[in-house]
């Protein structure tokens, strides 16, 4: 599969380092920790000297830098790092995590620089003795944002810090799109928090309060836009907090944060699919009454009805030809239009049951399908879809009743 090339200018990199940074690796390659030796598979590049990985033996994501991995076919074996070097295999068992990482001065260093890059100024007392203990409320501040122009970058969850150990979740929208989200916090396996909200076109929204003890309770942060058909998952760890330093748009502060959707991701939904589907059923439905009226070509809908193949299958290497010469939002939307062409055929037909055939993967073509057929649903053109186990498909196939 193609991967997407944007123009390296736009993201900072000359053209000679984009093209060594691309070609480093890909998405699906299989690569190996330089320290620990731990395997995982590229999911996402994102252009900056990091990756999107994913963990084979937790299952878990995270963020990879590229001087700490090599790729599997490379690997020699695990190597020391500088702090092992350093301080000795031994005395290395019995730091702390965040000694692992940084010597005692860097962690010094970072708590004033942190304070420093969110540019932060004193609450008001009056405000801050309601909230909190005297005795903790000169330790409260509030961030101060620059509020820059937008770069139609996407979606942000930005952590900005109000206290030494103490951050506000904030959502910065640096899109086009105006969307309802929930917003999602997991502790330790439970749901603490939900809220449901709006968004502007390039606004910001404070979500929740979050400490940074909380790492210690495997923190799970969903957002869920249905409108724009996209949900992403934030499992936050202490190696994956470290790397989340970024300068975020709209609010224009350095702090803790992450892209939760890109703006290609989100246009790839901005014709929607519902009046896709009213359209394409108002035109069919007109076409079908003209057959109806027509003895002789109601003889040859059986025929096609016997000839309808029962399975579609939406592989790309098995849908499009030319499907290495895409990218995965022009594959995705192939995909998609596809699925819309052959759910009204068969409903057209009346053919009783299909099987759509959509795999596993990361699930974002398989809610596609959900969506489509929901739809249809709703329009009464279905009775019934399940994604349930089949002996024939595992998981990887949804069985609809028409």
């Amino acid at each position: 599969m193609a991967i997407f090339s944007p123009n390296p200018i736009a993201i900072g990199l000359s053209e000679s380092n984009y093209i060594n940074l691309k070609n480093m690796f890909q998405t699906g390659d299989i690569i190996r920790f330089r320290y620990t030796g731990a395997r995982a598979r590229i999911l996402a590049d994102y252009l900056d000297g990091s990756y999107k990985v994913l963990l084979l033996q937790d299952n878990d994501e995270i963020i990879a830098f590229r001087d700490d991995i090599v790729s599997e076919k490379n690997f020699k074996g695990v190597e020391k790092s500088s702090v092992v070097k350093e301080i000795g295999e031994q005395k290395l068992k019995k730091l702390s995590t965040e000694e692992l990482f940084y010597s005692k001065e860097e962690l010094e260093q970072k708590k004033k620089d942190n304070l420093k890059q969110v540019n932060i100024q004193k609450i008001s007392p009056k405000i801050i003795q309601e909230q909190f203990p005297e005795e903790q409320a000169k330790d409260y501040y509030i961030p101060v944002f620059k509020e820059t122009a937008p770069k139609n970058s996407g979606v942000w969850l930005a952590f900005a810090q109000q206290a030494e150990d103490s951050f506000i979740i904030y959502l910065v929208n640096d899109s086009n799109f105006s969307f309802n989200f929930e917003f999602t916090l997991n502790l330790n396996g439970k749901i603490v928090q939900v809220l449901k909200q709006q968004i502007s076109a390039f606004g910001y929204f404070a979500l929740s309060e979050f400490e940074y003890a909380m790492l210690n309770d495997n923190p799970i942060i969903e957002l869920n836009c249905a409108g724009l058909n996209l949900k992403e998952q934030l499992k936050l760890k202490y190696k994956k907090w470290i790397s989340m330093q970024h300068e975020v748009p709209i609010i224009g502060i350095n702090c803790r944060a992450q892209l939760m959707f890109n703006s290609s991701r989100m246009s790839n939904y901005k014709t929607s699919e519902k009046e896709d589907i009213k359209n394409y059923t108002k035109e069919q439905l007109k076409n079908q009454q003209k057959e109806n009226s027509n003895h002789h070509k109601n003889q040859n809908l059986i025929q096609k009805i016997a000839n309808f193949n029962k399975e579609l299958d939406l592989h790309a290497e098995v849908l499009l030809d030319n499907y290495k010469s895409l990218n995965s939002a022009e594959i995705h939307e192939r995909q998609r239009i596809a699925l819309v062409k052959y759910m009204h055929e068969a409903v057209d037909l009346g053919v009783p049951e299909v099987y759509i055939i959509h795999g596993l993967g990361e699930g974002k073509l398989r809610n596609t399908v959900q969506t489509i057929l929901s739809e249809l649903k709703s329009l009464g053109k279905l009775k019934s879809f399940s994604n349930e186990y089949l002996e024939k498909y595992g998981f990887g196939a949804t069985w609809v009743k028409i």
